[in-house]
């Protein structure tokens, strides 16, 4: 009887301490360039994030790195360099990170669509994908938790859009490889200005990703 009533006690103590002291919060990290805002208002779906996860009082923390110009291989270089944000260093942000949203080749590939030729562009596709896909190994490498890769819209007329579904689903298969959740943006015609997402269209992005936050927020 001792025993049970010992080994109940170790139990009890256990579930107490584990949750005593387990994470609950969410650390969320964005990577961007200039289409994960509205630049009118400088606000973006990533913002929406924030914002929801604060008014459910469960945000740790929110990194936002942004850089409207940079390309993939910037990126990469910043990370293996472990650049420092907001006084931490890249590769210990992306080991931190519970949630992590991606915008970014828009300086890549997207930006050359009316400047190259046909067989130019699908010909720099295939760069683009080899250094996504190095890309996504290093984030792997640190950050094994939710990832979130947002696709790519047409920003110019419908003569691109054969393009862009290709750009996209070549992007998705890489994302099923490297267990990245994909979200598809390429009906956003209506939501466009100038070449970007009006704020509009940044909700529905976050509407469109907000079963992967729920998730994540229920499995910690």
């Amino acid at each position: 009887m001792k025993k049970l009533i010992v080994g109940v006690i170790v139990v009890v103590a256990v579930f107490w301490i584990y949750n005593a002291f387990k994470d609950d919060k969410v650390y969320y990290v964005s990577i961007s360039d200039k289409t994960s805002i509205d630049p009118n208002i400088n606000y973006g779906y990533k913002n929406h994030i924030e914002d929801y996860l604060s008014e459910l009082d469960i945000l740790e923390k929110y990194v936002d790195i942004y850089n409207e110009n940079d390309r993939i291989t910037d990126i990469i270089r910043n990370i293996d360099d472990n650049k420092k944000y907001d006084n931490k260093t890249f590769k210990n942000i992306l080991i931190k990170a519970d949630i992590l949203t991606l915008s970014i080749g828009y300086n890549d590939i997207i930006s050359k669509l009316d400047k190259y030729s046909d067989y130019e562009i699908y010909k720099y596709i295939d760069t683009y994908i080899n250094d996504l896909e190095n890309l996504y190994k290093l984030l792997r490498e640190y950050d094994k938790e939710d990832i979130i890769m947002i696709g790519y819209y047409n920003p110019y007329d419908n003569s691109y859009d054969n393009t862009i579904n290709y750009i996209n689903k070549r992007v998705k298969d890489l994302c099923n490889d490297y267990k990245i959740n994909y979200i598809d943006i390429s009906d956003m015609k209506e939501y466009i200005d100038n070449g970007y997402i009006i704020i509009e269209g940044q909700h529905i992005i976050f509407d469109k990703l907000r079963s992967i936050v729920d998730d994540n927020i229920s499995n910690k």
